[in-house]
């Protein structure tokens, strides 16, 4: 989804100041291939099991290899946090593993 600034008429979506700015991905495919790089799966592996572009996977992924190396925070504006993590442990949320309602059927009158 993109928004639209109404004073300046610029547009922002979720991917702006990011590795993934002006992407054409998908938010399933950008998880699938930081799962791969993160794997260390190699980039004509990805591209040919994904049906992508090889170089522009290759260019976002030395972006992204250099951001790391670099202390940033990838895929967010910003950078990296001065003071590091608060806690030295991180947990997962699973809010997009059950996103959509629940439908529940209604009980069976008897």
């Amino acid at each position: 989804m993109d928004y639209r600034c109404r004073e300046c008429g610029a547009v922002f979506n979720i991917f702006t100041d990011t590795v993934w700015s002006k992407t054409h991905y998908d938010c399933s495919t950008i998880v699938m291939l930081l799962r791969g790089f993160a794997k260390g799966v190699p980039t004509k592996h990805l591209t040919d099991e994904m049906d992508l572009a090889y170089p522009s996977v290759l260019k976002r992924r030395h972006r992204i290899q250099e951001a790391v190396q670099q202390g940033e925070r990838v895929g967010l504006p910003g950078g990296a946090p001065k003071d590091g993590l608060p806690d030295p442990e991180v947990e997962a949320d699973e809010m997009y593993q059950n996103a959509g309602e629940k439908i529940r059927s209604a009980p069976e009158s008897g």
